[in-house]
């Protein structure tokens, strides 16, 4: 299985290439040789200065990754040049790009992933905010239990001074 993620997913190395292998867990020999897993991480992936020393999979990920990218076509045509499978693909995916129901498929799957990722950084941001503004609220409360006046608490917290009063009146009722 091959898993080609334009995330990182495994923080624990910096390889762009990491291959699993199925094991039994407590005497750890492998379920079958050819059986492996394979994560690609696109993100981890650092462009190599000699392109004539790219490796085949190198290749593959530049071509799957940069294709689209005008700015570098006259790597991924190099590259077509001196694999021929990849020059294949190239030709087969010129193909279904003029197929106007191919494109629309994949401009809808397009538009969902890349929504999808607004949405998830969209609701990273609130939650990151709505943690800021628990910790001033948290340390507001703890400088009003040491006696701290309102304009002292603004100035350290930033909370509106309604917000402050707000909160001395809550702690008195």
């Amino acid at each position: 299985m091959i898993n080609i993620l334009n995330f990182n997913l495994l923080h624990e190395t910096d390889q762009y290439h990491s291959v699993f292998k199925l094991k039994e867990a407590n005497q750890e020999f492998e379920l079958v040789d050819d059986l492996e897993i394979h994560y690609l991480e696109l993100k981890k992936f650092v462009e190599v200065n000699d392109y004539d020393q790219l490796s085949t999979l190198d290749q593959w990920l530049l071509f799957i990754r940069d294709t689209s990218d005008d700015k570098k076509q006259e790597l991924i045509d190099h590259i077509k040049k001196r694999n021929e499978v990849i020059n294949m693909a190239g030709e087969i995916l010129n193909r279904v790009s003029q197929d106007e129901e191919a494109r629309a498929i994949y401009q809808q799957r397009r538009k969902w992933y890349l929504d999808k990722v607004s949405s998830e950084k969209y609701l990273l941001h609130e939650g990151e905010e709505k943690g800021r503004k628990a910790e001033k609220i948290e340390m507001a409360q703890e400088l009003i239990r040491k006696g701290m006046d309102s304009d002292f608490i603004q100035e350290v917290t930033k909370l509106p001074k309604e917000e402050v009063e707000s909160i001395k009146r809550e702690k008195r009722n």
